[in-house]
């Protein structure tokens, strides 16, 4: 149980720094193999990417696994359903159990299951 409660903890806290417009922390809770990628990109590139999402009426509703450190979320902002995969790394290029949890924001797209 308490690992779906870091996970979802996870997607909470993106969610809610994206709604308030704070990038800076929602960096804080994106793969860290993402992060090692974009490093230098400005948070403009994470709003791009959550472009068209009213987060603030994200509303987690489950998540399925796709294997021991991975897993996709499933959320609805109002009719519309989204999925976004959350990876949990000890470091980039690194999954693992023992790391944490951060939001993919490539994953971030229409559900259509």
């Amino acid at each position: 149980m308490e690992l779906i409660n870091r996970r979802k903890r996870c997607f909470v806290k993106f969610a809610q720094a994206i709604s308030q417009g704070d990038f800076v922390k929602a960096r804080k809770r994106i793969q860290k193999t993402w992060l090692s990628i974009y490093h230098n990109d400005k948070p403009q590139v994470i709003a791009r990417l959550t472009d068209g999402v009213n987060w603030k009426k994200a509303v987690y509703v489950s998540e399925r696994n796709t294997g021991k450190a991975a897993v996709d979320i499933l959320f609805s902002v109002g009719k519309k359903t989204y999925t976004c995969r959350l990876i949990c790394e000890v470091d980039a290029y690194k999954p693992g159990l023992a790391g944490s949890w951060g939001v993919n924001p490539d994953s971030i797209k229409p559900y259509e299951g």
